[in-house]
């Protein structure tokens, strides 16, 4: 039995919600859409179908039969078929996805209307349009592309109408210049935060020549859109005016919070918080931290770092790591209650225990972190590194020297038949090595203290450098 989950309709179709699904067997029976019986019966069958508890059903003989009774199968013929259900579910998801843009929508009507040379609709449809825009509460970037596009629509009707002359070429130009400037700066942005991540170069183009014509017109910067990423842009790459840069962005951020799309907040309070995450490893370590936090929060109160009602394990275990770091025990420990059920259901247990560890490790609850990481697996590759190197301090405050020397041979045994990252594993080794070292450390003696204490501090790459040179205490 061959089964077709893998096919790309079938993928998608079962993929829709509910409602999205009632629609789309509207759009397939409808005449307008599809006038092939055959597709109409095969989709039918497939709509009545439970794509878990009836997957079974899902074999390509199975659905060739439904689509051609008393017919000999013919694999080609029925992927033919799967290819026409496939098409037709594309005009539905464009059609559908433009329909809920009512703006759009109407300046596509103006446009069609337009290329008919119905001149009365298409200014019907461009009043419609207007109207909507007027009404709008946000004020994005999409928000200036659509200013753009009713400029070129109305340039458009009057050059159609043989006017003489354009009554609105300034307001398209100025226009056309916001829409791009902000659109610049908004990809400028992503870029560094892709070069941050990949240390790879990229050609930004114009964007030296925005930069400067934006210096000169700091008026401009008064549009939300385009002041939020130019003063993000500056802070990121002017080290003279950063904090000045930064300040200015986050009070766009604050101010003109409710104007932007959820989307679009939140991946303005990302940069905000990457920004911050960077700067922990400056003079200003204490300072980042709290701004750090502070944004957590604020996109927490906002609702904007949720995605379909789920916390990603990355962005709940920063928060963990950020508020233990500013000694807010009891609001960390109210955070791992409130939101591990928001966490993914294949990743909730893993990073409840290892977050709830980290929690009893700062409470110096070491027997319960221990008993905590131990109990769990950790499937996921990263966060099973985590969970070893916190493991290895919990044995040495709880003086099992055996039991560390017994997990620092497993670890070294661990990374080396584990794909780990250049930059990863040099860190891990770095740790050990000085674990083993300070295990071996005689307590009594100030000068291997101080030798070893020179020896993390001009190790480089080492996340635990802190924890180390706590233990060694002050030289």
């Amino acid at each position: 039995m061959k089964l077709m989950r893998s096919n790309k309709f079938i993928k998608i179709f079962y993929h829709l919600n509910a409602a999205e699904k009632v629609a789309f067997r509207k759009w397939v029976h409808s005449p307008a859409f599809n006038k092939q019986e055959v597709l109409t019966r095969l989709f039918d069958f497939l709509y009545g179908l439970d794509p878990e508890k009836e997957a079974h059903f899902l074999d390509k003989n199975v659905l060739f039969a439904q689509a051609f009774p008393e017919t000999p199968f013919h694999l080609p013929r029925l992927r033919h078929l799967l290819s026409d259900l496939m098409q037709l579910m594309e005009a539905f998801l464009v059609y559908r996805h433009r329909q809920q843009k009512d703006l759009d929508f109407k300046l596509d009507l103006a446009a069609a209307y337009r290329a008919m040379k119905l001149e009365e609709p298409a200014k019907e449809a461009l009043a419609a349009a207007k109207l909507l825009f007027e009404q709008q509460t946000l004020h994005d970037i999409t928000h200036l592309e659509q200013a753009y596009r009713l400029q070129w629509m109305t340039y458009s009707l009057q050059a159609q109408g043989d006017r003489a002359e354009a009554q609105n070429l300034q307001a398209l130009n100025d226009s056309f210049d916001l829409a791009y400037l902000a659109g610049k700066l908004k990809h400028a942005c992503r870029v560094l935060s892709y070069q941050g991540m990949f240390s790879k170069q990229y050609d930004t183009g114009l964007l030296n020549k925005v930069l400067e014509y934006l210096e000169g017109k700091p008026e401009l910067l008064k549009e939300p859109a385009l002041g939020l990423y130019f003063y993000y842009y500056q802070a990121m790459t002017r080290p003279d005016q950063a904090a000045e840069s930064f300040a200015k962005f986050k009070q766009y951020l604050f101010d003109f919070q409710p104007i932007f799309s959820i989307s679009e907040t939140k991946d303005l309070y990302i940069l905000a918080i990457n920004y911050s995450i960077k700067r922990l490893n400056t003079e200003d370590k204490a300072f980042y931290l709290q701004e750090t936090f502070d944004l957590y929060k604020g996109a927490l109160e906002q609702g904007v770092l949720m995605e379909k009602g789920q916390l990603s394990p990355f962005t709940f275990s920063n928060i963990v790591a950020v508020a233990l770091g500013l000694g807010l025990d009891a609001w960390t420990d109210q955070f791992i209650t409130d939101f591990s059920p928001k966490l993914d259901e294949k990743w909730r247990k893993a990073q409840t225990d290892y977050n709830r560890s980290r929690w009893y490790f700062q409470q110096k609850a070491y027997r319960k972190a221990a008993d905590l990481l131990v109990a769990d697996d950790f499937d996921d590759l990263h966060l099973n590194l985590s969970a070893k190197v916190l493991l290895l301090k919990v044995y040495y405050h709880l003086d099992e020297m055996q039991l560390l020397d017994h997990l620092i041979k497993r670890f070294k045994t661990f990374l080396s038949r584990k794909k780990v990252m250049n930059y990863h594993q040099e860190n891990y080794h770095n740790i050990l090595r000085l674990m083993q070292r300070l295990v071996d450390l005689n307590p009594y003696s100030e000068k291997d203290k101080n030798k070893l204490r020179h020896e993390v501090e001009k190790t480089e790459l080492l996340t635990e450098k802190a924890w180390f040179l706590e233990q060694l205490g002050a030289p």
